[in-house]
């Protein structure tokens, strides 16, 4: 399965699982480092490079080199084809850029505490360290990042760029994992928690109970944040169905530019076949040509005889009878060559009229292409641009299903709060639906973002269309040119 896939679908399932989240564990960073690892060199990622056709990444400088040193146009993978021109197909894959930043950050840097009240959230027992009760830190191992497509990113994503050392070992970064032990927080789903149990289990630690009427209302509010955030994960699924269908279609308008510019190429070999048959024709006209010249020299030597016969008349006169049976004869097939010769260049005449009007319809015909291949430039354009733009959204859509999951946790984490204080006052209660109502607020801020983006992507498929049906009347002046062609060979 390509990277991209992968990390999406592990996404996907993350988001799904913040819903009724009680458990936090530690995974490794192995076992997401195939998503990150290049498929020629067996290292991370830089300046990822996605296959736009089989979705495989790869490092731009290896598969750059790999197509440059070979002459091979498959993909070093799957062998997929990928046509002529691989380097094409070739697109800046922003999104693992990103995620590898992510997880190796310039500098090490120190994750936000999880929580005080709850240090039982993060495992001790993993890799068997002890961790203090209070407080839980995760570190991430730092690695040098090369290029200014890595220094952009860091800086989109609120990252501090240092000094960093210009080669970076193997043993330094593996000592460095050792040392630290880097984590990956995950949520996995509640398997056998309830809302009840939770309650009651802060009832047995606690002495009295609040009122009944605040138990009710309190577990109305957080039956309604659940509800809410329920609803936040089905929008973002939506989004993302929606986001493959966009893929689906531009991977349709690859498919018909690639038949148009095989349909180009066979136009071209039709026009050298043309220019192949012109030579031909004007190596048959030089042919009678040198006919023509032979048979005027012979007409010259025929008149040095008969002027040598007319001499030797005045010898003999039986054989001057002779020599002018024989003029006759010569006279006639004189007259028979030179009307064959004025046939001769009449058809030459025609021929070379036929020609000319053959060669200007060619250049009528190679302006026509080198004006189609522009607009196709400009097409291509379009759809890089469009591509540029998509890959913008996606990060968008990303950024917010992230920050609505961190607001998803901190609210599990208050209304904890909120259970296990409720024994304290009335007024502890009050300032809880205060923070309610705030969160509410700033989701329905996060559905504004999401409406505003799903009306962008609607502009976007009207976009899409509009560039399917340029490459429709492309395609229609493609075959009007192959059908003009074939009627101007017959």
């Amino acid at each position: 399965m390509p990277p991209g896939q992968l990390l999406s679908r592990a996404a996907s399932a993350g988001a799904g699982s913040l819903a009724d989240a009680d458990e936090v564990v530690m995974v490794r960073r192995s076992a997401v480092a195939r998503c990150l690892t290049c498929g020629l060199c067996g290292g991370t990622l830089r300046d990822a490079t996605t296959v736009s056709e089989c979705l495989h990444s790869f490092c731009r400088k290896c598969i750059m080199k790999k197509y440059e040193d070979e002459d091979t146009t498959l993909c070093p993978t799957c062998s997929t084809d990928l046509g002529c021109d691989p380097l094409e197909k070739l697109r800046a894959d922003h999104s693992l850029l990103c995620i590898r930043l992510m997880l190796f950050p310039v500098k090490r840097r120190k994750v936000e505490e999880i929580s005080l009240l709850h240090p039982a959230l993060v495992s001790p027992r993993v890799h068997g360290v002890c961790q203090p009760a209070k407080k839980t830190d995760a570190f991430f191992v730092g690695e040098s990042i090369n290029g200014k497509a890595e220094a952009e990113a860091a800086e989109s994503l609120g990252m501090e760029l240092t000094a960093s050392p210009t080669k970076s070992s193997m043993y330094s970064r593996s000592a460095a994992a050792k040392e630290v032990g880097t984590f990956i927080v995950t949520v996995e789903k509640e398997t056998e928690s309830t809302l009840s149990s939770a309650v009651g289990i802060a009832a047995e630690g606690s002495g009295a109970l609040p009122p009944v009427a605040s138990q009710r209302e309190t577990h109305e509010n957080i039956a309604m944040t659940l509800e809410k955030v329920k609803i936040y994960i089905g929008q973002s699924q939506s989004l993302q169905a929606e986001n493959a269908r966009l893929r689906e279609e531009l991977e349709n308008e690859r498919a018909e530019k690639a038949f148009a510019v095989e349909r180009t190429r066979i136009l071209e070999e039709e026009s050298l076949q043309r220019e192949s048959n012109t030579a031909r024709m004007l190596e048959m006209i030089e042919a009678c040509t040198g006919q023509n010249q032979a048979l005027g020299l012979a007409n010259a030597r025929l008149r040095e005889e008969l002027e040598m016969e007319r001499q030797d008349k005045v010898a003999a006169f039986d054989r001057a009878r002779v020599l002018e049976g024989r003029l006759q004869t010569e006279s006639e097939i004189g007259q028979k060559t030179e009307a064959v010769r004025e046939q001769l260049f009449k058809a030459l005449d025609l021929e070379i009229a036929a020609q000319r009007l053959l060669f200007q319809d060619c250049q009528a015909l190679k302006s026509e292409i080198s004006e189609k291949n522009k607009e196709r430039a400009m097409l291509q354009c379009d759809i890089d641009t469009l591509q540029k733009e998509k890959i913008c959204l996606e990060y968008q859509v990303d950024y917010l299903t992230n920050s609505l999951a961190e607001r998803t946790a901190r609210v599990s984490e208050r209304l904890d709060t909120c259970i296990l204080r409720s024994q304290a006052s009335e007024a502890e209660n009050v300032r809880l639906r205060e923070e309610l109502d705030n969160e509410r607020a700033k989701g329905a801020a996060a559905n504004d973002k999401t409406r505003t983006l799903e009306a962008t992507l609607r502009r976007e498929s009207e976009i899409s269309q509009s560039i399917e049906a340029a490459l429709n009347r492309l395609l229609r002046d493609y075959q009007y040119l192959a059908s003009q062609i074939p009627e101007e060979t017959g």
